[in-house]
Order: C-alpha cells, then structure tokens, then sequence
C-alpha cells in the first residue's frame, strides 16, 4: 500500500487499525473488512426469478379470464329469463286467444294464470344463479 499524500510505501502491522508513513507522517485508518459477493448459481437463480415472473402473468391472465367469463355468463342466464318471460308465453297467449271453443272470460283467466306462472318461473330461476 502506498501513501496517498506523498506516494510512499507504507509498513502496514496486521494487528493496527492503523498506519504511519514514514516519510511524510500521515496517519491513514486501515479497513480489513472485506465485502465479497457470491455469484455462483447465478444463471439458474436469474432463470428461477424469470420462470416465476412468467407464472405470475400468466395466473393474473387467467384470473382476469375467469371474471370475464362469469360475467358473460352472468349476462347470458340473464338474456335466457328475459327470453323464457317474453318470447315463450306469446304464442301460447296467441293460441289460446284463437281458441273459439273457450269462453271470454275463461281465455282471460288462462292467460293470467300462465303469465303469472312464467313470471314465477323466471324470477325463480334468475334468483338461483
């Protein structure tokens, strides 16, 4: 080691925390620690970190897969009432108003019975999804 003022060697003792240069006489503070860094693994520690990264958007893209799809579905039992509510009992009303066999009153009462009953249903079903 030299001396940073004046550019002598230095005699350093293992034992101080310090050395004296001879020539100049400034003192300079020794400092044995050593900091030392391991690199060994290093590929398969850098591969480890990108494979787990890789795992971790692909759960996030099939998490974000899975709330799409229960939306959807959500949508589609949604379209399936609506449609059981509306499409389905307009024919049946259609014929049973054709029907000339029945009384007035009595093609009424019919109606409003499946109409009720439809309703019953749908909201029935909506309630359990």
């Amino acid at each position: 080691m030299t001396c940073p003022h004046c550019g002598a060697m230095l005699k350093i003792d293992a034992d101080e925390k310090e050395a004296v240069c001879e020539h100049c006489g400034t003192r300079i503070l020794i400092d044995y620690e050593v900091h030392h860094v391991q690199y060994d693994n290093a590929e398969e520690a850098g591969y480890d970190f990108e494979k787990g990264r890789q795992r971790a958007i692909t759960e996030a893209k099939s998490q974000a897969s899975r709330q799409n799809q229960k939306k959807t579905e959500k949508k589609g039992s949604l379209l399936l009432v609506l449609s059981w509510i509306f499409i389905f009992p307009l024919p049946l009303t259609s014929l049973i108003m054709e029907n000339r066999e029945m009384e007035k009153s009595a093609k009424y009462a019919v109606i409003i019975l499946a109409w009720i009953l439809y309703l019953f249903i749908g909201f029935a079903y909506r309630k359990s999804q």
